[in-house]
């Protein structure tokens, strides 16, 4: 070769600028880049292992020959094809290659091509991509039309598919993208805040605690948590996913979606499909992250010199001198009276619990692939949590695989494996035995750990309770295994043109062992526990379901059918046992029930089995794309009631009308869709029903004295209803489905009325009868809302965003409690009942007395009175009040304070709630930002009883500072006394405080390394981000946490308060590798 022919770097094809496009679509990329930078040019060789780099390309030219080629300069416009304006934005690609380039604000651009026969690819957002061959020319004016293929997307549906172009229900879609964002391993919090209509309520901050789904509000006074289905197999629970086997979530909001569930559809229904195999060689992905949690909150409260004089002071205003011995204990007072002198800290109780820096990590490997008849897809995922409170965590094992087969043409079939183990501590929530509570209240002048003694500080020698740390420590040992496999089956055939038959079979084994181990410990004569204890449950599950469903899709001119018709069996099966045994040593390898050195146990059982039998069907009917018909119904018979009542039906019916396809509406240049929804329909909730329910179950341990000795017998305990039927929910559902400016800005609008009848309900009866009350159908309630999402995506060269937003807006009223009296629920100690069911009013809100502040000065006092109408007596209304106590409101004018006077103090049901996420990116860059919020809830601060008591002996909230005093009476917070005559801690709506929060979920920076590293070491692609969780957080609520969900799981309690452990401020840094 002579010297004029040897290449140069002048060579080589100059990229002007790469579009970026999804990671996996760039770094594939680079792999094609060196071929299309050799083409059309003489055979020349080259000196082995010289290396040439272009911008934004490296190439290492190994022994062997390559082509010379010349780059040709290609401009042009382009334009829309409907209305000639210019379009901006436009990537132009020549194609194979990761040339490119974007259109400018007139549409013009400009771009280097290899050869005069190259084929440039035109895409843009909301439009057809179109691909030109050049032929030679040097200019190409490209006129692009409007993208129907985003209509025509599947929508995976109850039991098959449907175009979204022909979808009449309320269904919400979430992409894996969103999935994956959030640092945590429950699928259920990635959702959070990315659907309208759908509230997720982390149960608490505690690893492994999960989080309550509603889909439209509060469904049942029991039962409200959705149905999942995964791949086709329906299921109660998703915790054996994790976020990355997931290729996309549906959520089914309303009953014409939902209705093809039958009596497991009433509380929407999310449809998961997960990660499948495609044709090809392997492809490898490794995902990772790393970093350190800490909470985002903490209370501020009072030190050990302020709570001292907080508590002398509560005795001094009872007129108890507190240095005299006769009168108060001489050696409390001698440690306040140096506490107060010394302005001690003492003992900062949460900071004795607080994991700071808690560590996080989670990996994720993957790999799929396959040829034409097979294809596979295996994934592992290990997740390890330390939680921010000490001696609380999480590990998570998680295993799947799945392999899809082609037999022939008409055969297929294929199965999945799915494998979780996962341990945590259990974390208590109690206002006396939880390590939060505990921390919030205990006195500052108590050690957590005393050296004179060498044990744990006595928390009772100022305060009742318990040592918080020793409740921290205690929890290492309670700790829940789970173990489950969840595998399926499936074969499908094609038995003509258009009709397949599809068999699917799947089974759910669980097996569970709760071990709780308490060991004995001295420090006073009021906190102590004598004797160890071991509590050991197993709990073993198994559940199976075969469904068998036949499709039909077929076009007849105008007229387009799918239709489905099915059948499905489920059975399912728990059994539960658990032991406690006494005196065992505090050894780990001695924590199990045969250690015990007590003969004497406790032991109890559970168990029971249900079987469901349905058949359904579904139509969907579509003229001209136009208009369009669903139609569903399902047969289900339960076992859980009686065969008389066993048997229900569940229609629904909807209709869509794609108003873009009429003629009037061809020439509106800015509208891309529209199309118009209704539904209605009937869907059934079962969940709330137990063998007890309806029948007479008898229990064991009812013990009773016969001669001096204890018996052991069984009994009866729950009054059983025979009548009992399935919840019902009736839904009519408007939808608006909109797109404009080329589909860049969608928006889908809804509006539902869901009404629930024959409510299950227990209901109240007097004590003496002996066993507890039967459950029935005596409850009506509704609700009604709007909801709104709207999208806006837009490309500009090299930066492309994507901005979206969705809120939800429900009212709930409870219309009828088959005419029964209003009830309390909710009892929290030394509070009462805080939620109260009633007619006419939402779901269990608060009930309680109204305050009209404090009475600053006697005169106030004084003033208060009540004047009898018929004698004309007066008398104060508060006689035991002082200048300083609460003022409670006579709402009834009977001159007298009590419980007749309590009313409604608001709801944990919000007024509406929201979520904003944000997706830009720039060349390698990319920014994701998520806010999630909730407005117009208040939440009981159930731990007032304690931070703002007036009585001194609990530790206090900073506020109490403020306290009124004769020096101090321009203040709304009550004096300090220890006898609280008033009753100044009866609940009312001083513990009611506004629960709404805005919060900063995520933010997330990431790099795409350039594909001429990535290519060097035959990486595919690599990204790297880090990401920040529940960054900024802005709330009026007082309390640790202010979102919280149903205390104890019990959805009468939801919004109650007792110090819920705090969300996790997370910092990670991330790595995602595909090769």
């Amino acid at each position: 070769m002579s010297k004029n022919e040897r290449l140069t770097d002048g060579d080589f094809c100059e990229k002007k600028s790469l579009t970026k496009k999804r990671v996996a679509t760039r770094l594939a990329a680079l792999l094609l880049a060196a071929g299309a930078c050799q083409a059309n040019a003489a055979v020349v060789p080259m000196e082995g292992g010289k290396a040439y780099s272009t911008p934004g390309i490296s190439v290492k030219l190994s022994s062997g020959y390559v082509k010379g080629f010349q780059t040709q300069q290609v401009t042009g416009t382009v334009t829309d094809a409907a209305t000639g304006d210019p379009l901006p934005g436009v990537t132009v690609l020549v194609e194979n290659t990761t040339t490119g380039t974007a259109t400018g604000i007139n549409g013009e651009f400009q771009i280097a091509v290899p050869n005069p026969d190259a084929t440039l690819v035109f895409s843009f957002i909301g439009y057809e991509s179109q691909s030109v061959p050049l032929n030679g020319r040097s200019t190409v004016n490209v006129q692009l039309g409007t993208d129907a293929q985003a209509l025509d997307e599947v929508v995976v549906v109850g039991y098959g598919t449907v175009r979204k172009s022909d979808l009449t229900g309320a269904v919400s879609t979430v992409e894996t993208e969103e999935i994956q964002q959030v640092a945590t391993v429950d699928v259920n919090q990635a959702i959070q805040g990315k659907v309208a209509g759908v509230q997720v309520t982390p149960s608490s901050g505690a690893p492994g605690t999960g989080a309550k789904v509603r889909i439209r509000g509060i469904g049942s006074f029991g039962a409200s948590d959705p149905l999942y289905v995964v791949d086709g197999y329906p299921t109660n629970s998703i915790e054996y996913l994790s976020p990355n086997d997931i290729a996309s979530m549906e959520v089914l909001k309303d009953a014409s979606a939902t209705a093809v569930y039958g009596n497991r559809g009433a509380n929407g229904v999310i449809i998961v499909t997960t990660k499948q195999g495609k044709s090809g060689a392997p492809t490898f992905n490794f995902n990772m992250y790393a970093g350190v949690q800490n909470p985002w909150n903490t209370l501020d409260l009072t030190n050990a010199a302020d709570y001292s004089r907080l508590f002398l002071e509560a005795y001094t205003n009872d007129g108890v001198d507190v240095t005299d011995p006769e009168q108060f204990n001489a050696a409390n007072y001698a440690v306040m009276r140096d506490a107060i002198s010394s302005n001690s800290e003492g003992t900062d109780w949460q900071d004795a619990v607080i994991n700071r820096n808690a560590p996080i990590q989670n990996y994720n490997f993957s790999v799929s692939g396959g040829g034409e008849n097979s294809r596979y897809n295996v994934s592992a995922t290990y997740f390890n949590q330390e939680g921010t409170v000490i001696n609380t965590g999480m590990k998570k094992f998680l295993i799947r695989a799945n392999n899809d087969y082609t037999f022939n043409s008409r055969f297929k079939g294929g199965w999945s494996l799915n494998y979780v183990n996962a341990r945590f501590n259990n974390y208590q929530i109690d206002q006396y035995a939880g390590v939060l509570p505990t921390a919030a209240v205990t006195s500052p002048l108590t050690p957590a750990w005393d050296p004179a003694t060498n044990n744990y500080g006595e928390a009772t020698r100022f305060s009742t309770g318990n040592n918080p740390l020793r409740i921290a420590n205690e929890t290492e040992n309670l700790t829940t295994q789970q173990n489950r496999v969840v595998g399926t089956v499936y074969g499908e055939a094609e038995i003509n043109d258009g009709l397949t038959f599809r068999s699917t079979f799947g089974g759910d084994m669980s097996f569970n062992s709760i071990r709780e181990y308490l060991p004995e410990f001295q420090i006073s004569a009021n906190e102590r526990r004598t004797q160890s204890s071991l509590y050991d449950e197993r709990q073993n599950g198994w559940q199976w379901t075969w469904s068998n469903v036949f499709n039909y899709n077929k076009v007849f001119g105008d007229h387009s059918i799918n239709a489905m018709l099915g059948q499905e069996a489920q059975t399912q099966r728990a059994d539960n046992v658990d032991v406690t045994g006494y005196d065992i040593l505090n050894d780990p390898t001695q924590f199990y029930i045969g250690a015990a050195q007590q003969t004497a146990f406790q032991a109890g059982s559970f168990a029971e089995e249900s079987s469901l039998f349905s058949v359904f069907g579904r139509l969907n009917y579509s003229f001209r794309d136009k208009y369009l018909l669903t139609a569903t119904l399902r047969r289900d018979a339960s076992s859980r009631f009686i065969p008389e009542n066993r048997v229900g039906y569940f229609p629904s019916f909807s209709l869509g009308w794609n108003v873009m396809e009429e003629a009037f509406l061809q020439d509106v240049t800015w509208l891309s869709n529209l199309k118009l929804r209704a539904g209605y329909g009937v869907v059934g909730n079962q969940g709330i029903v137990t063998p007890t329910s309806t029948s007479y179950v008898v229990q064991p341990q009812q013990r009773y004295v016969f001669g001096g000795e204890p018996v052991e017998g069984r009994a009866n305990t729950t009054l059983r209803n025979k009548d009992l039927v399935w919840e019902e929910s009736t839904m009519i559902n408007f939808g608006v489905d909109a797109g404009l400016l080329n589909n860049r800005l969608s928006l889908s609008l809804e509006y539902f009325d869901k009404r629930t009848r024959d409510l299950i309900v227990t209901i109240p009866i007097p004590s003496y009868v002996g066993a507890l009350a039967p459950a029935a159908n005596a409850g009506d309630m509704l609700n009604r809302g709007f909801e709104a999402a709207v999208n806006y995506r837009q490309s500009e060269g090299d930066f492309r965003y994507d901005l979206g937003v969705n809120a939800s807006f429900i009212r709930n009223k409870v219309l009828s409690l088959g005419g029964g009296e209003p009830f309390g629920a909710a009892d929290v100690n030394r509070l009462g009942n805080v939620t109260r069911l009633e007619e006419g009013e939402e779901f269990a809100y608060f009930y309680g007395r109204k305050t009209d502040g404090i009475f600053n000065s006697q005169e106030e006092l004084n003033d208060y009175t009540y004047t009898d109408p018929e004698t004309g007596e007066v008398s104060p209304i508060q006689p035991n009040a002082q200048p300083g106590d609460v003022k409670f409101v006579d709402l009834n004018n009977d001159g007298v304070i009590n419980d007749e006077d309590r009313t409604k103090l608001g709801s944990a049901l919000p007024d509406f709630t929201y979520g904003f996420t944000a997706f830009m990116e720039y060349k390698n860059f990319d920014l994701r930002i998520f806010f999630q919020g909730v407005q117009g809830n208040e939440t009981v601060n159930a731990m007032s009883v304690f931070t703002q008591n007036p009585q001194g002996i609990w530790n206090s909230h900073v506020s109490r500072l403020d306290r009124w005093t004769p020096e101090n009476q321009n203040t709304n917070e009550p004096r300090m006394t220890a006898a609280d005559p008033n009753v100044n801690i009866t609940f009312s709506d001083r513990y009611v405080e506004d629960g709404s929060y805005l919060r900063l979920r995520n933010i997330q920076l990431g790099y795409n390394l350039p594909e001429s590293l990535t290519g060097t070491i035959g990486v595919k692609g690599l990204r790297v981000y880090v990401s920040a969780d529940n960054l900024l957080t802005f709330t009026n609520y007082k309390g640790y946490e202010p979102e919280v969900g149903d205390l104890w799981n019990n959805p009468f309690f939801y919004g109650v308060d007792l110090a819920t452990y705090p969300q996790a401020r997370t910092f990670i840094g991330g790595l995602n590798v595909t090769f």
